[in-house]
């Protein structure tokens, strides 16, 4: 199995609190940028991956619970 192909994609999060924002690292944002890879390999095999700019602590107010 080897890796055929790579694709990124950018997409743009919006926080779930509109009117408050977040703040982090000495400002304040309604929206954050992250990236998903899609790996695609020769037998058919895809797998996906996520990275966001807040890291691996993901922050209530940025994220919509089901």
């Amino acid at each position: 199995m080897k890796i055929k192909q790579i694709k990124l994609y950018i997409v743009e999060l919006p926080c779930t609190d509109p009117t408050g924002g977040y703040t982090y690292g000495g400002g304040t944002f309604f929206k954050q940028d992250t990236v998903i890879a899609e790996v695609v390999c020769d037998n058919g095999l895809v797998g996906w991956g996520e990275h966001t700019t807040i890291g691996g602590t993901y922050v209530a107010s940025c994220w919509k619970t089901t």
